[in-house]
């Protein structure tokens, strides 16, 4: 039997392969981690953004753009758009948008001085633009982050028909300056 003394040493010999695997994996730990957290950051800003914009009476939320929209079951989606090379070199380090959804709506008609039925959330993604924007778009740039409302592209025929009616109005939801007693019942 070998007796070990106090003072005997250990060499562990790491393949030097694994080692660069070792060190790469670390590497994207580190970069998932920095994703996440701007992920996080976005989310956060988005929902300020929106919670800003929208006042909780009951178990509805109401805003006001072009006129008064009510929504129940409100939640938001993160959207992370891929950098480009160029976006990379312009100093673009997040960019995206925070998409507000619900369960179902209702905006108020001042022309008849009555709300509209309770609808089911649009399925047509421009369609909730006749009252406001759902979406609002999130950049991180030089560490700066900039937060502002999305604004409507046209893809189709449809959409292209009612662009110029879009543009027309302020679709962007104003800060908060009503209280629940003053929406129209």
């Amino acid at each position: 039997m070998a007796a070990f003394s106090e003072k005997a040493t250990w060499e562990i010999y790491i393949n030097p392969r694994l080692r660069t695997i070792t060190a790469l994996l670390a590497l994207l730990a580190i970069f998932a981690l920095s994703c996440g957290s701007r992920d996080n950051e976005a989310l956060r800003l988005g929902q300020n953004y929106f919670q800003e914009s929208l006042l909780k009476c009951g178990d509805t939320w109401a805003g006001k753009g072009a006129s008064f929209v009510q929504m129940k079951g409100i939640g938001f989606v993160l959207h992370r758009k891929e950098l480009t090379q160029a976006d990379q070199a312009n100093g673009i380090e997040w960019l995206g948008h925070v998409e507000l959804r619900g369960e179902i709506f209702r905006h108020y008609n001042g022309m008849y001085g009555r709300w509209e039925e309770w609808r089911n959330w649009p399925l047509m993604p421009w369609e909730m633009y006749w009252y406001f924007s759902p979406t609002v778009d999130i950049t991180r740039s030089n560490g700066t982050w900039q937060v502002g409302p999305k604004k409507f592209v046209p893809k189709t025929a449809l959409e292209q028909s009612v662009a110029g009616v879009l543009a027309a109005a302020d679709r962007s939801l104003n800060k908060v300056n009503f209280t629940c007693a003053q929406i129209p019942k």
